[in-house]
């Protein structure tokens, strides 16, 4: 219903803006969100289009895809151009392009501007891990792989018994 979108996408306003102060997109920016059709959610794709334009985006689509981008294998058309033509790119389909040749071609030729959605269904957008600040996040996880990258062995242990180590 109309008003259950309206509340939906209140619900969406704080972790979408906290995406877009992410992303960054500067004044004009192309942007572009794709979601499948596994991951299409219009109050969400509309909150988080609204948060990009309130940012100073240019303009906004939104790319709905059949079915989502499956790993190492290459993009439709449509999201490959989209990659190609947009300063910044929402992806809630599929796997993560930062590894991907297509994503690294992105990103080193056209200067896209990926941004992984952890986030891939709108329920997840409710969580606390939605709404905290992703850059804090990735910050967080750099620190944590320079740390354990100048270790020699890795140990793992929890309450409930389990203790694993590994060598690195």
């Amino acid at each position: 219903t109309r008003m259950g979108n309206i509340k939906a996408s209140e619900e969406f306003a704080a972790s979408c803006k906290n995406m877009v102060e992410y992303a960054n997109p500067r004044e004009g920016d192309q942007v572009v969100i794709v979601m499948d059709d596994l991951t299409y959610n219009e109050p969400l794709a509309n909150t988080l289009r609204l948060a990009c334009e309130s940012a100073g985006a240019g303009e906004v689509f939104i790319l709905r895809t059949k079915r989502p981008v499956v790993q190492w294998e290459e993009p439709g058309k449509p999201f490959v151009e989209a990659m190609r033509a947009s300063d910044v790119l929402f992806n809630f389909s599929g796997y993560r392009l930062f590894s991907q040749p297509w994503g690294v071609q992105a990103m080193q030729e056209y200067g896209t501007k990926l941004v992984r959605m952890d986030t891939r269904h709108a329920w997840m957008l409710n969580t606390e891990f939605a709404k905290f600040p992703k850059e804090l996040l990735y910050l967080i996880t750099r620190k944590t792989v320079d740390i354990v990258a100048r270790g020699k062995r890795l140990r793992v242990t929890s309450k409930l018994g389990m203790d694993v180590t590994v060598g690195i």
